[in-house]
């Protein structure tokens, strides 16, 4: 394509009308030959817009591909630091599910243990409450506190006898369990 005369360089003439300049930086785009260039390496040869188009693509694939091999290249690398953060995420996700299951075990082992120290007390206490029931006699709905306090009444009329064993209508009477039986 010819430049307009006089134009800076990037400017492209608009069928006749005024000239269109587009702001691209020369170091970052691709410059095409214009007409004269074109025919200057084949002077005999009429350009067409084939061999433009040829022209043109022949110079862009090198930089195209130089650039999806980039962008290829660091897409890949991307993607492996992404498994990698998930394979690691997944190791500490697995690591801490076995540490769960560990101390789940461990304190499951100190909930049985010490369930089984429980039932081993309340055993004892249980053998001793039956112990004390088989001393201070059997459990007849009568309150310990009113089986003491006939104890020692039972007690006191025994020491009153026992100091005046003469003394007439002192016979004390004994209203324990073993007289409810008779």
């Amino acid at each position: 394509m010819p430049q307009a005369a006089g134009a800076p360089a990037g400017t492209l003439p608009n069928s006749g009308h005024r000239a269109i300049h587009h702001p691209y930086q020369e170091a970052t785009h691709y410059t095409y030959p214009t007409h004269a260039q074109l025919t200057q390496h084949n002077p005999g040869a009429s350009v067409s817009a084939t061999q433009l188009s040829e022209s043109i693509i022949q110079r862009l694939t090198p930089g195209l591909n130089n650039a999806f091999s980039t962008l290829h290249q660091s897409t890949l690398k991307q993607i492996e630091n992404i498994q990698a953060s998930v394979q690691a995420l997944s190791k500490n996700l697995s690591d801490a599910r076995g540490e769960i299951r560990k101390e789940t075990t461990q304190v499951a082992a100190a909930v049985e243990a010490s369930h089984a120290l429980q039932t081993k007390a309340i055993k004892k206490v249980l053998d001793r409450v039956d112990k004390l029931e088989k001393n201070v006699g059997e459990n007849d709905n009568t309150s310990l506190q009113d089986r003491i306090s006939s104890i020692e009444f039972a007690v006191a009329g025994l020491i009153e006898q026992a100091r005046d064993p003469d003394a007439p209508g002192k016979q004390m009477h004994w209203s324990g369990p073993s007289d409810a039986a008779s």
